[in-house]
């Protein structure tokens, strides 16, 4: 789905409508395939999939001098963790409880949701070991 698509999935979405930095942070960060399927790991491993790349999302805007996001403001990062279940929803997996950041992993993120396979996906990670 399209960074525009996904903003006219819920209104309050609207919020980053003209933000390039949570354009990148859709794109870059949150779609990016091994993120992807970093994610899928941690919800194998019973943690919230948004632990696996918080701290790049964090890092992106505390580092960028044209930040354009508000990590402060609870609607951002309500969007944030949509952009998380908008990129998992292809593999099956939706949220099912809210739950606190494990070990202090955020500075602005105190709960993530935590997710569960419930089928009907149209996209599968396959992994494999090939000879060289």
């Amino acid at each position: 789905m399209d960074f525009e698509d996904f903003i006219k999935t819920f209104s309050a979405c609207s919020i980053v409508k003209v933000s390039r930095s949570a354009e990148h942070i859709y794109y870059q960060i949150i779609w990016s395939e091994s993120n992807r399927i970093k994610m899928v790991g941690y919800i194998d491993a019973e943690l919230p999939p948004l632990v696996a790349i918080i701290g790049e999302i964090e890092s992106y805007c505390e580092e960028n001098p044209h930040n354009d996001l508000d990590l402060g403001n609870p609607v951002v990062r309500q969007t944030i963790g949509r952009m998380v279940a908008c990129s998992l929803e292809p593999f099956g997996y939706t949220a099912y409880k809210k739950g606190n950041m494990p070990n202090k992993k955020s500075k602005f993120f105190k709960s993530a949701s935590h997710y569960r396979y419930t089928g009907g996906e149209s996209h599968k990670i396959v992994r494999s070991i090939e000879p060289v």
